[in-house]
């Protein structure tokens, strides 16, 4: 039930950022849990975006 609500959060924001136009990435996967194995793969791959916006 937690990862249904947090699906449906994280498409929300996703959807009022566009509408905003404030640029953001989403990688919104269609199954998965809030587990370390995720977020440490995510977090590997978001430190380029992390240090370009550092050093930009």
């Amino acid at each position: 039930m937690l990862e249904s609500i947090t699906d449906q959060c994280a498409h929300a924001l996703r959807d009022r950022l566009q509408q905003l136009n404030i640029p953001a990435t989403f990688d919104l996967r269609p199954t998965g849990t809030h587990s370390w194995g995720y977020w440490q793969e995510d977090l590997h791959k978001s430190w380029p975006m992390i240090r370009d916006a550092l050093n930009g």
